[in-house]
């Protein structure tokens, strides 16, 4: 056989291996969503450190993210039932914003995480 037909034959096996496995893949069930029933904490002030933020709800995998406003957040798994992500406050004004876990294109229900406005603060005067 020469290297011309060598080729063609081991491409039209590739062709065969490939059309084959695509025919006999079953599809995947539609993932469920997780759900996510608490935040903790879900009130902090404006302007105050870092903290870790706990999502608590079911359905969590190793591909879970965190949705905080509009943007993904880095993710810790700690388990089925908890994930975590670090917040800035240092960088929202006294807000609403909704937080949600997702996992690929299943998203959760969101719920409120609240920041406040510093009480007993004073402005400085001029």
């Amino acid at each position: 056989m020469d290297t011309d037909n060598m080729r063609k034959a081991m491409l039209a096996g590739v062709a065969y291996d490939t059309a084959h496995a695509l025919a006999s893949s079953t599809p995947s069930e539609p993932q469920a969503p997780p759900v996510l029933t608490s935040l903790s904490p879900n009130t902090v002030v404006s302007g105050d450190p870092d903290f870790p933020l706990s999502c608590l709800g079911s359905g969590f995998t190793a591909e879970t993210t965190i949705r905080f406003g509009d943007y993904d957040e880095p993710t810790t798994l700690v388990s089925e039932t908890e994930v975590t992500t670090i917040v800035k406050p240092s960088l929202f004004a006294p807000a609403t914003v909704p937080v949600m876990v997702h996992n690929g294109t299943a998203n959760s229900d969101p719920l409120d995480f609240t920041f406040t406005a510093a009480s007993g603060r004073t402005r400085a005067r001029r």
